[in-house]
């Protein structure tokens, strides 16, 4: 419905107003699968989709409401992307790895993980359960992530194809965020 169009660049505001370059590329799964939901309308609706999403897009852009810094900061996504610290994330991984493979099996205990001097977390949930859980707990976790992926087999097209958008999303989030509570 309409209303539900409107959603669509005010969530793009809300995600660029949080300045964080992780949300931004989680972000791109979902415009893929908005356009091709758009294929599958007829006509006269994605007339009207483009309509009501372009005219709330173009007062979002005539009006910005994004602060320049935050723009300039995530205008530097591709080289965070790009670079090979993944924007100071390496060296907490490297830390990660070094103490899942102290402590391979059990993990040294949920929520515990910091890096040593930084006081930072993962970084990545992978590694936050290895590291946290242990090898035990990160298969659990695995086959929950397959149990998931085999269940969307049996879903209409659509809504299949919208599973897959927002486990994509999560995977990309989840590689660079954590999903504590006090994050998100």
């Amino acid at each position: 419905t309409t209303p539900n169009l409107v959603y669509i660049p005010v969530a793009v505001v809300a995600v660029l107003l949080t300045g964080s370059r992780s949300a931004l590329v989680s972000l791109l799964p979902g415009v893929v699968y908005v356009i091709l939901w758009l294929f599958r309308l007829g006509v006269s609706r994605r007339l009207l989709a483009i309509v009501v999403v372009g005219t709330v897009g173009l007062f979002l852009a005539s009006n910005p409401v994004v602060p320049q810094g935050t723009i300039d900061r995530l205008a530097t996504t591709g080289d965070a992307v790009t670079g090979s610290s993944f924007g100071g994330r390496a060296n907490t991984w490297e830390v990660a790895l070094q103490t899942f493979q102290e402590h391979p099996l059990i993990g040294i205990g949920s929520g515990t993980f910091k890096t040593p001097g930084l006081e930072k977390a993962a970084h990545n949930v992978a590694l936050r359960f290895l590291v946290e859980i242990g090898l035990i707990g990160f298969l659990l976790f695995l086959a929950i992530l397959v149990l998931t992926a085999l269940e969307i087999r049996g879903q209409p097209r659509m809504l299949a194809g919208l599973w897959i958008s927002l486990l994509t999303i999560w995977a990309v989030g989840a590689a660079v965020h954590n999903f504590e509570d006090r994050k998100q």
